[in-house]
């Protein structure tokens, strides 16, 4: 199976892989949200698998089906700490999403079939793109929404808007 390297058409690769491999999966990030009418511009690709960690293997083997090495041991280290790991496909990461709080089977039960790239896949639930109640989080804080890019800070303004900054503007205000 071949991909471009394009977010979307590699997570319709990556989905059609799993589902082979009847691996339970969601799409998640701002590819589904997208599918919710909220589009936001996305490098990367973001997946939720069902899976318990000592059956990740079949999630590697469908990776490795559409060009995606995974190193297993520091994948499974990164599971064990964070919840997810990350791979990349040239430019685009792939960050995959595993099972590490009770909310993620509510996840899991309400994902919806959408259309992507023309092909149906698995998309979260547009309800579980925001989580539960944030009493606590972990698993990325809800499977990376809107998580912060190295290149990328916000701030909070006084009316609640976000504010993109960079590292230096950040530091410049920071330091006023």
């Amino acid at each position: 199976m071949s991909t471009t390297g394009d977010p979307p058409d590699l997570a319709v690769s990556i989905a059609m892989a799993l589902e082979q491999r009847r691996v339970s999966y969601a799409i998640g990030g701002a590819l589904a949200y997208a599918f919710w009418g909220i589009p936001r511009a996305t490098m990367d690709v973001d997946i939720n698998v069902f899976v318990e960690l000592d059956e990740v293997g079949p999630v590697f083997a469908a990776l490795s089906d559409v060009g995606i090495a995974v190193e297993p041991l520091s994948a499974r280290a990164a599971i064990t700490s964070r919840g997810m790991f990350e791979a990349m496909l040239g430019p685009v990461r792939v960050d995959v999403f595993l099972p590490s709080i009770p909310f993620s089977r509510e996840a899991e039960r309400t994902r919806k079939r959408q259309l992507l790239e023309g092909q149906s896949s698995c998309a979260l639930e547009r309800a579980a793109l925001s989580g539960p109640a944030r009493s606590c989080c972990t698993s990325s804080d809800i499977f990376a929404p809107a998580a912060p890019r190295p290149r990328q800070t916000a701030r909070l303004e006084e009316g609640g808007s976000i504010l993109s900054q960079s590292s230096e503007q950040q530091r410049a205000t920071t330091a006023a």
